[in-house]
């Protein structure tokens, strides 16, 4: 699987819930109207600042120094489906004009940050 994660921070001028529900209702609609096909995975990861569930040697889980709030997952089965995607969605100078216009409703400007991962799983069980 050829992957990639997305880091954004929310504007500080909206709350979690905003963000979550923008980010659900009206963001990710768009993104998979204009990528067409090719995704294996799109997973959205929201950060939960304040829960101290895991506290390991002081390693504690609440997130309190991570400042994005959400991390999310593009999945495709290989690079080149990856590729047709970007050219779908960026093809047409009008679809980068919507995903800007609708990132700065609710995207802190400057903190999206793009990563290209390497994925191994190990087998549970």
């Amino acid at each position: 699987m050829f992957k990639y994660l997305i880091l954004m921070k929310k504007k500080t001028s909206i709350s979690r819930d905003e963000f979550i529900a923008h980010y659900e209702e009206r963001h990710a609609p768009l993104i998979c109207d204009m990528a067409g096909t090719g995704r294996v995975l799109y997973r959205r990861n929201y950060i939960v600042h304040d829960d101290p569930l895991f506290d390991i040697d002081g390693r504690k889980g609440d997130a309190g120094e991570f400042v994005w709030d959400v991390v999310t997952e593009v999945g495709f089965a290989t690079r080149a489906d990856a590729e047709a995607a970007k050219a779908a969605a960026l093809a047409n100078p009008e679809n980068l004009r919507r995903i800007k216009e609708d990132e700065a409703s609710f995207i802190e400007p400057g903190s999206v940050r793009m990563l290209i991962v390497e994925v191994r799983e190990s087998p549970l069980g």
